[in-house]
């Protein structure tokens, strides 16, 4: 009967992990998603709206719908060296965005309000673009690590439970 249960929770435990794992690997596309939909809205406040930059970055980033760009807030607490500060915090991101998405983001951060409006938008909306070719590319590849992860979870408690019995 130990021997039963010992199994079940190991299968439930390597299970859950290969979850969590799964999870978190699937944590980067959502990001880019919303980095997409970040670099869009940009463009259309820039369009249509007379504010400065630090404005629009402040609005957007402390929204509801952007709340998996947080990370980002602690870089507009001050509207001298905003854009340095957003820069160090993007490149600190090592467990959620890869050398790609940084670089991405550093170039959009580093052009915003250098140039007018038209050539602001422009470079909001070719970074969307940069973003939507990283996505194509990588979220087939992350699906697949990540059922790899949630099937890799129960075989290895599965097996783990055939050498113990």
């Amino acid at each position: 009967m130990i021997k039963i249960v010992g199994t079940l929770l190991i299968v439930a435990s390597t299970t859950t992990l290969g979850i969590m794992y799964s999870t978190a690997i699937k944590k980067r596309i959502d990001i880019l998603e919303t980095i997409y939909r970040f670099f869009g809205e940009v463009a259309e406040e820039i369009r249509h709206s007379r504010d400065t930059t630090y404005v629009i970055l402040s609005r957007l980033i402390k929204s509801e719908r952007y709340k998996e760009l947080s990370f980002l807030k602690e870089g507009l607490t001050n509207r001298r060296g905003y854009i340095e500060e957003l820069i160090k915090i993007v490149n600190k991101q090592n467990n959620l965005l890869a050398e790609i998405d940084k670089k991405i983001l550093t170039d959009f951060f580093l052009k915003l309000g250098k140039t007018d409006v038209e050539g602001q938008m422009v470079h909001s909306l070719s970074c969307q673009q940069r973003i939507m070719q990283v996505l194509k590319t990588d979220k087939e590849n992350t699906m697949k690590k990540a059922k790899m992860m949630n099937s890799l979870g129960v075989l290895s408690g599965i097996f783990i439970s055939i050498f113990m019995i």
